[in-house]
């Protein structure tokens, strides 16, 4: 755990305060020498058709990200999701469920109830069936095996989410998803950095959205804007403000109930405590700033972290005041559902988060998928 954020600092925050420090980024640029080759080769092998590359009698659009993490995927996901069954399509979600303990491919939600928990499918999915009711979420790494269980459920498209990199299935859209703010991290491969493969990768999305909730300046969306376009010349390109939608109790949560109000309202100028185990955890805690929340504790444990009822001890919170309030993720609210019924129960609030698109972001949207999708729905 330890190791985890000292190396995640040490990539991120491009400091070298010892000659261990410089050391170890030696060795984790050796390590991504020999993980550029590996990416390399792999791609190599499925354009040759060495390595099989599968195709489903639906249409599938991968939403992925050059970056481990941090760019808002799942709430995209989300969105395409409820757009397309708003049009009358009747889609899946593909995901692997990882760090889920279940084995081989798993129908968490089907069109009617979720038949996993967090421990057999993994955070990511369970939120997305959480996130989705009616809507069906297979996981399994399988993604191909995954899509013919989904076909069975009555659907029309599947969208594969963190489906970028998986070349094993075919696709017939990809959607790339870049943090506005950071685009390419640090310009690094894993471990040097936070890329799963180089820039070059761009040229293969059809779509490709800027997310976050960062303010940027006319100059640097240009700038950013012509990076892109060295790499891809044809994919539009639009923005995904990713938005607290507002703010809710842990039990309402759980309970299925619409978030409302308006997080501003409440968390300005409150004395909060902000826990969470996700990839970027500074991101959810600026946002909270964001929000006029004071942050008086925080603390996280490493991405896809099972939240255990020692974690919320009084004496490892130091939670002793009773106007702080504790604020966290969906992604953690969906491992917390032991504390439903515990004295924590209303002190701990849930802040979900949706992708805010103009009319004109969705028409292109629709412009980039209608063309796969025409017909399905007559």
């Amino acid at each position: 755990m330890r190791l985890e954020a000292y190396l995640l600092e040490l990539i991120t925050e491009e400091k070298t305060r010892s000659c261990l420090d410089r050391m170890v980024l030696l060795a984790l640029t050796v390590l991504e020498w020999f993980y550029r080759g590996v990416v390399a080769l792999r791609w190599a092998l499925f354009c040759w058709g060495i390595l099989p590359s599968r195709q489903l009698p639906v249409p599938v659009i991968a939403v992925g990200n050059l970056a481990a993490g941090g760019t808002g995927k799942t709430p995209f996901t989300v969105f395409l999701a409820r757009h397309l069954a708003e049009q009358g399509y009747r889609p899946a979600v593909l995901i692997r469920g990882y760090r889920g303990q279940g084995k081989g491919v798993r129908v968490v939600a089907d069109t009617a109830k979720i038949n996993y928990g967090v421990d057999e499918t993994g955070d990511e999915a369970q939120l997305l069936a959480r996130s989705l009711p009616g809507i069906p979420v297979v996981a399994g790494a399988d993604r191909y095996q995954g899509g013919l269980a989904a076909l069975q459920l009555g659907a029309d498209v599947l969208i594969m989410d963190d489906g970028f990199q998986h070349l094993a299935l075919r696709r017939d859209r990809d959607i790339v998803l870049l943090d506005a703010k950071k685009p390419f991290e640090n310009g690094h491969l894993l471990p040097r950095g936070l890329l799963r493969e180089g820039k070059n990768g761009l040229c293969r999305a059809h779509l490709v959205v800027l997310s976050g909730n960062s303010r940027i300046l006319p100059e640097q969306w240009q700038e950013l804007c012509a990076e892109i376009r060295r790499r891809n010349s044809k994919a539009p390109l639009i923005r995904a403000r990713i938005q607290p939608i507002g703010l809710q109790t842990l039990s309402d949560w759980w309970a299925g109930k619409p978030a409302a109000g308006s997080p501003e309202g409440y968390l300005a100028g409150r004395s909060v405590g902000a826990f969470t185990a996700i990839g970027r955890p500074e991101k959810f805690f600026a946002t909270l700033e964001e929000l006029g929340a004071r942050l008086e504790k925080q603390w996280t444990r490493p991405d896809h972290y099972r939240w255990q009822p020692a974690d919320f001890s009084p004496e490892q919170i130091g939670a002793t005041d009773g106007n702080l309030i504790l604020v966290t993720t969906e992604k953690d609210a969906v491992k917390l559902d032991f504390l439903i019924g515990t004295p924590w129960t209303d002190r701990i609030y849930v802040l979900p988060v949706r992708p805010l698109l103009t009319e004109a972001d969705l028409k292109i949207i629709d412009t980039v998928l209608n063309p796969v999708l025409k017909g399905l729905t007559s």
